[in-house]
């Protein structure tokens, strides 16, 4: 497998990830799309002349590769025997993914929320996260602060988590999460989408929030304001046929979204003890 290709196609920023998974079902590979001549990109896909302009004149880095494992990343694309097959069977899944630590090799489990949180919903997601990691589940989440971060910790107590990134591989967001991104390599797995030195941006996480139900046969919820991004995860996940649960009756504005999620077919968690003997 020649990766150099592949961490081309992952480079074309100006290509949409549905542009670049469906060069990969037309063609077979990346390298076979940069192997194509303006011919076959007419007449094979459905890019635009200026988007085929793009692929043919993209900077194919024969260091790309080295410069990777230089810096302690590892890569797979959509080829790979080891690419995930939860996120391998969602609509248009990453061509690429890089990565710190090691693939998760057993069943994910997400657990998300806002980033302002109340003190039960702190302790929640930090219970749950460690209960379902010493059952034998990685616990899938997105590195921000809150419940995120809660998530995390609640399963390095007792067994591994996967955290996805919103920028580069390279860029840890927030940046007071430093340390805890390097405990969650050194125990479980780092994974982006995104180019090396990507800054997040409000597009850059939509995309990862799919990619953490689509590694997961699970999501839940702890907490989510009406416009949280926790309820696009859900979403993400209904639409990918994941069992999604949401706590409710919080009262408090952070119980909006929930009640939300329950409306569109999340089941619903009352309390803590309820969840841990249904998993029990």
């Amino acid at each position: 497998m020649n990766y150099t290709y592949w961490i081309a196609l992952s480079n074309l920023e100006k290509l949409s990830n549905k542009e670049k998974f469906n060069l990969v079902k037309i063609f077979g590979g990346a390298e076979e799309i940069f192997q194509s001549d303006l011919f076959d990109l007419q007449k094979k896909s459905s890019l635009n002349t200026q988007q085929i302009s793009y692929v043919l004149n993209a900077n194919i880095d024969a260091n790309a590769v080295d410069k990777l494992y230089e810096g302690g990343i590892k890569f797979c694309c959509y080829n790979d025997s080891d690419y995930p097959s939860l996120l391998k069977n969602i609509f248009a899944p990453p061509v690429l993914l890089y990565y710190r630590g090691n693939l998760p090799d057993i069943p994910c489990i997400s657990i998300v929320g806002s980033r302002k949180t109340t003190k039960i919903g702190r302790e929640n997601s930090f219970e749950i996260a460690k209960f379902l990691a010493s059952k034998g589940f990685c616990i899938t989440s997105g590195l921000a602060r809150g419940i995120d971060s809660c998530a995390h910790l609640g399963a390095l107590e007792s067994g591994i988590t996967t955290a996805v990134l919103g920028s580069g591989i390279n860029v840890c967001y927030p940046p007071e999460n430093n340390y805890l991104m390097n405990r969650i390599e050194e125990k479980g797995c780092v994974i982006s989408e995104f180019p090396i030195n990507k800054n997040p941006s409000k597009y850059t996480f939509p995309s990862r929030n799919r990619i953490i139900s689509g590694l997961s046969e699970a999501v839940i919820v702890v907490e989510a304001a009406k416009k949280s991004g926790s309820l696009i995860t859900a979403d993400f996940a209904l639409d990918q046929g994941r069992d999604v649960f949401a706590f409710q009756n919080i009262h408090s504005e952070l119980s909006k979204g929930t009640d939300s999620i329950i409306s569109d077919g999340a089941y619903p968690i009352n309390n803590i003890s309820e969840f841990i003997e249904l998993f029990s």
